[in-house]
């Protein structure tokens, strides 16, 4: 691309495309220069995307508290009809999630028959799957990922990520329910879309589970391996203070 040749507001969307390049492969702290650079006194619509992209890689870096103010500031400015609201509003719970509070989390993600309709509500059920299983409510937990899985299937390739991570949630639900085997078959699957993609973040998360399934069942030999590979992928991502 021919950077000086861009108009402004296409220069701030490559920008951002760049950025969501950077986070979404792990090179969190390039993806915060480029947000951090970009201005967006021509295309004010892009903030909330901004915010996101930049609230997740603060997440992934564990700047916990800084992740949270982001995102809540581009929500408070926001609508909830806007293009973004519920992927924004599902990460910000997911950071709550991990500064503790857990019930937070669920009141901003909402009931199961709540979530926007479509591909649209996927983020929250995923979050809200997540609030529900830290609360030890096994029983919603299940029915969010559920509906997860069934929509991101129905949805086809444009909600595989999505599908990945309800996969290797549902996947937490059982083991903690004692169905391993069904655990180990939810890791395996969202392991193989992670690697499909390239998301190493996600990969060494789903391999770090696979591992541990296979281990609570006996199972060692077969444990060796995602095991491994889970903390190579980890030493390629570098240093990160939470897995999703």
């Amino acid at each position: 691309v021919a950077w000086d040749r861009l108009a402004g507001k296409e220069r701030q969307r490559v920008a951002l495309a760049l950025a969501e390049a950077r986070v979404r492969g792990g090179d969190y702290a390039d993806g915060l220069d480029i947000l951090d650079r970009v201005a967006l006194g021509e295309a004010p619509d892009l903030a909330l995307r901004r915010a996101t992209l930049r609230g997740l890689a603060l997440q992934r870096l564990g700047q916990l508290t800084e992740a949270r103010a982001t995102l809540e500031a581009a929500l408070a400015e926001a609508r909830e009809d806007d293009e973004g609201w519920a992927e924004a509003s599902a990460l910000l719970a997911r950071v709550e999630l991990a500064l503790g509070a857990v019930e937070d989390a669920r009141r901003r993600c909402g009931a199961v028959e709540d979530a926007p309709a479509g591909v649209t509500g996927l983020p929250l059920l995923e979050v809200g799957g997540l609030a529900a299983y830290y609360a030890g409510d096994l029983e919603a937990a299940a029915r969010a990922f559920s509906e997860a899985v069934r929509r991101a299937r129905e949805a086809g390739d444009v909600a595989e990520p999505t599908l990945a991570r309800a996969l290797g949630c549902d996947g937490m639900v059982r083991q903690a329910d004692g169905d391993l085997a069904g655990a180990a078959d939810r890791y395996e699957e969202s392991l193989a879309l992670a690697d499909a993609r390239g998301d190493l973040h996600g990969a060494a998360h789903y391999a770090a589970n696979l591992g541990s399934v296979l281990r609570e069942q006996g199972r060692l030999a077969d444990a060796l391996s995602p095991s491994v590979a889970a903390v190579r992928r980890m030493v390629q991502l570098g240093h990160t203070a939470e897995l999703p």
